[in-house]
């Protein structure tokens, strides 16, 4: 089976580019968020998190934090299982917040339209 890749340029308007910068920054936040808990675990208990921990967590985080909630949720899953990922393939104390983000995966429902409407 061969697999095939497809590359994408964007040329959002200012909506859809402060729609993108949203989710963009709330994945980071959520990464780093994760990031942060998983070793503050770790130093406390010497255990880390599981990732369905982190969901229980990023669900009450996202009630203390309204602007987290008005993004989509399976971005912010995915930075998790990104994270996740990352910590199964390197040394946990060698993980780094993610200072840059320009992707993020796993959108059920998104699309761009010429008028954007970011509430959608």
């Amino acid at each position: 089976m061969k697999l095939k890749a497809y590359k994408y340029r964007l040329y959002p308007s200012p909506a859809q580019a402060e729609f993108l910068a949203k989710q963009f920054g709330c994945c980071r936040y959520g990464y780093n968020w994760a990031l942060a808990e998983k070793s503050r675990a770790y130093q406390e208990r010497k255990r880390g998190l599981s990732r369905l921990g982190l969901d229980k967590r990023l669900t009450s985080l996202k009630k203390e934090l309204p602007w987290l909630a008005e993004v989509a949720s399976q971005p912010l899953q995915q930075a998790l299982i990104s994270l996740e990922k990352a910590s199964r393939k390197i040394s946990f104390r060698k993980l780094r917040t993610q200072s840059v983000l320009t992707s993020f995966e796993r959108m059920v429902y998104f699309h761009l339209e010429e008028t954007c409407d970011p509430s959608r």
